[in-house]
């Protein structure tokens, strides 16, 4: 899951996994607006420079934003399933 919050007045991307188990855990975030293509780009980025793989299988819940979209598809591929 991707999304924006505010934390203390401040805009956050924040990216968060669900396992086959249920278990959460946050890989990222970013400060920045969700509508900002380049803040989640640098996001998504970041977490992949960290070990998550590119062309594993992946469900992206997103709220529709198409900055958010838009960063999923280049980082993860034209077909990622969002």
């Amino acid at each position: 899951m991707i999304d924006g919050i505010g934390i203390a007045d401040i805009d956050n991307i924040v990216a968060l996994v669900l396992d086959v188990w249920g278990k959460k855990q946050v890989l990222g975030v970013r400060q920045g607006a969700a509508e900002n293509t380049q803040v989640c780009l640098e996001l998504l980025e970041d977490i992949v420079d960290c070990g998550l793989k590119v062309d594993d299988d992946y469900l992206f819940v997103i709220d529709g934003s198409k900055a958010l979209a838009k960063a999923v598809k280049k980082v993860f591929g034209a077909n990622s399933a969002v």
